[in-house]
């Protein structure tokens, strides 16, 4: 999975619409904080890590369960320090934000209305009804999607490939359009059972 991440916003597969309304971003001199909402394997992982790069940012990637609100406060204030004395960029990636509650969602308010840091915060939920006014107020929303079956099919035949095999190969038609309802849009899923059938040959 992480040889066939993409590196760039144009190999972002299925997500044609995110490519659109990020590109604009891409021309300013510093990002913005976005809420990526979607479902899991649409690339919202991927996308934050390529913006981080194209902005030379410090990047910083949490899980919203596992990080408490003593944390989340020296990421900011690190992240305000930085920003002064070296006037780096500092993106704050945080997956399942929507099982933050109010109090550590507030944490990150100032340090976020400063510019301090930049907050990316990836859900599954719909964020008006797990995310505060405040923070939503303050972020970009961006909405991914399912990836296509007919863009799966094309990452089917690149995850093969780099286990040098052709997909026509390995499976019959059959096989293959049951190999892509399995992933049910998920490409991290898809990727995942590609493995696990080469493993096997």
């Amino acid at each position: 999975a992480e040889k066939l991440r993409p590196r760039s916003l144009d190999e972002v597969v299925g997500q044609s619409q995110i490519q659109e309304q990020l590109r604009p971003i891409l021309k300013q001199n510093h990002p913005v904080s976005m809420i990526f909402w979607g479902p899991p394997g649409s690339g919202k992982t991927t996308v934050a890590e390529i913006l981080s790069t194209h902005f030379h940012a410090n990047f910083i990637k949490l899980n919203a369960v596992e990080s408490g609100s003593k944390l989340l406060k020296e990421i900011g204030e690190k992240a305000r320090s930085d920003r002064l004395q070296f006037r780096s960029v500092t993106i704050l990636f945080v997956d399942e934000i929507h099982r933050w509650n109010k109090a550590q969602q507030d944490i990150l308010l100032p340090f976020i209305e400063k510019g301090d840091l930049i907050l990316i915060g990836a859900t599954t939920e719909n964020p008006s009804y797990s995310l505060n006014r405040a923070l939503l107020s303050r972020c970009r929303m961006i909405v991914f999607k399912n990836i296509s079956d007919g863009d799966l099919k094309n990452l089917s035949n690149k995850a093969f490939l780099n286990f040098g095999l052709n997909l026509e190969n390995v499976l019959d038609l059959e096989a293959q359009a049951y190999l892509i309802s399995c992933a049910g849009g998920d490409a991290r899923r898809l990727i995942s059972t590609v493995e696990s059938i080469c493993g096997h040959l």
